[in-house]
């Protein structure tokens, strides 16, 4: 499967689908239940400068007032008792998460497991995280649509976003 960002072997796709039915087992997300996730994307992991506070975030994202800042204390924003992330999705009503960020095979991947592990129907989006080589990047997303969830890319999460029934209603 070909999508912005990465390539998932056709091998894998084609037991997803037997084992779940479809290519894309979240397609249907409801977007007022959906919340976008964006995890570390900070100074410290985005560029080797030296002298930057870890927590500071990366000055080129768009943070709106109405976006909510969550510290996590572990590799994962959704491992039980290391982030008040959960909680604060249940509590709002969302039940499916949009992962984005860095690096896609160490602390997105392990959030967007988690996420799936805690009950959250997860998404990976392919072209909204970043690894360090192209080949670490595919293999997680890959291992992740594999077993955990499901990896779109952002035409695709648009493209649902438009077909969804709250979306039309609006």
């Amino acid at each position: 499967m070909r999508l912005n960002g990465a390539t998932i072997p056709d091998t894998i796709v084609e037991r997803v689908i037997e084992r779940r039915g479809a290519e894309h087992s979240f397609a249907d997300f409801d977007p007022a239940r959906t919340a976008l996730v964006v995890i570390d994307l900070q100074h410290a992991f985005m560029n080797d400068a030296v002298g930057f506070a870890a927590v500071k975030l990366w000055p080129d994202l768009d943070v709106w007032p109405e976006d909510e800042i969550v510290r996590k204390y572990r590799y994962s924003a959704f491992m039980p008792g290391t982030s008040e992330l959960p909680d604060r999705l249940r509590a709002r009503g969302f039940d499916t998460v949009l992962i984005t960020g860095t690096v896609t095979n160490v602390c997105c991947e392990s959030s967007a497991r988690d996420a799936n592990m805690t009950n959250f129907r997860t998404i990976m989006v392919s072209d909204g995280n970043a690894a360090l080589s192209q080949e670490e990047h595919d293999a997680s997303l890959a291992a992740f649509y594999n077993t955990f969830g499901d990896v779109m890319d952002t035409d695709m999460i648009i493209a649902s976003l438009r077909r969804s029934p709250s979306a039309r209603a609006a």
